[in-house]
């Protein structure tokens, strides 16, 4: 077996191998200051579970949407996730997704509770992504009679006023059916288990 030898040696013996990790993220693009809710063009889907609250929020944690999202013409497929900084699901983790093509962007999670989850993406390196200055996502579970409903709001603060009807576009004619698919396959997932 070959061990490290000199400056490699001596920086994973006194820790320095976090420092790496620390300068990527100072390296990264920073994230831009969260837009007031009149500049953002939002998109909701809301899932009924026939269940409490806390049955549904927890079962959803465990299942990422991510698991349910299918890819579209317009709306690539992950590719890959590399956490940034950990543990990721807490507030302030930070990840890149990859997406089939070479795109990426780059998410934090902003809050994370008993109730909702919240989170920021930025950097968006696609082709729609030239006219977006940030997303706001957020997932909240709220109770309803008999049973609970996850509400997954999509928040797109664009780069420019012009952009605001390709934005617009965008999420009626591509992000909502994206949404409503990822939620449907949480819901059969959670059929599956009953």
């Amino acid at each position: 077996m070959n061990r490290p030898t000199g400056l490699i040696a001596i920086a994973l013996a006194l820790g320095l191998a976090q420092i790496t990790w620390a300068n990527e993220l100072t390296n990264l693009p920073q994230p831009p200051e969260l837009a007031t809710q009149s500049t953002y063009l939002t998109n909701e889907e809301v899932l009924f579970l026939p269940t409490d609250t806390g049955t549904a929020w927890a079962f959803f944690r465990a299942k990422p949407i991510t698991d349910y999202l299918e890819p579209t013409d317009r709306i690539p497929a992950i590719e890959s996730v590399e956490v940034l900084k950990e543990p990721w699901g807490e507030p302030g983790s930070v990840r890149r997704v990859s997406l089939d093509g070479g795109g990426a962007v780059l998410e934090r999670v902003l809050t994370s509770t008993d109730t909702e989850f919240t989170y920021r993406i930025w950097d968006v390196q696609t082709g729609s992504g030239r006219f977006i200055n940030h997303i706001y996502g957020e997932f909240h579970v709220r109770p309803v009679n008999d049973g609970a409903e996850i509400v997954w709001r999509y928040n797109i603060a664009p780069n420019a006023f012009f952009a605001r009807p390709f934005i617009r576009r965008f999420l009626n004619n591509d992000f909502e059916p994206f949404m409503e698919g990822g939620l449907a396959g949480l819901d059969a997932a959670f059929q599956a288990q009953q």
